[in-house]
């Protein structure tokens, strides 16, 4: 099991954490698959619109495939990726993003990838759609 530089973030799975949001404001853009396979890019606005706990509920079961944030007053359109998939695999996801992650998301939309972990569940004391998968809940 390993703990992050944010204490409130256990992570017992091979999923990598970066740090690009750090609680600042910034915008949020959205790479989804569409039905037909094609790959369509949405701006999906700002970190107070989406708080982190709703950010990967807004598309269907496997329609989101990169989450990137630009921070406010960087001079670039570049994104920091700050959620990463490949297939069923999640690659990388930001730390206050699975600091927010609830089983229920996880369950619904992304069970058939590597978020959905049962010994990660356990290592967090995870009991009820509600719970937390990423930071200790209580007990």
């Amino acid at each position: 099991m390993t703990k992050s530089k944010s204490t409130s973030v256990i992570n017992t799975t091979k999923i990598q954490m970066v740090d690009f949001m750090q609680n600042r404001p910034g915008v949020f853009r959205a790479i989804v698959k569409t039905q037909s396979g094609a790959l369509i890019s949405y701006e999906v606005g700002d970190v107070a619109n989406y708080p982190e706990d709703s950010i990967l509920c807004n598309w269907k079961k496997g329609a989101l495939q990169t989450l990137e944030f630009t921070p406010a007053g960087s001079n670039t359109d570049r994104g920091l990726t700050v959620f990463a998939r490949k297939g069923k695999t999640i690659l990388w996801i930001d730390q206050q993003i699975a600091a927010a992650l609830k089983v229920g998301t996880v369950n619904q939309l992304y069970f058939n990838t590597n978020l959905y972990d049962q010994n990660q569940y356990a290592a967090v004391n995870s009991k009820t759609w509600d719970s937390y998968v990423f930071k200790m809940n209580k007990k």
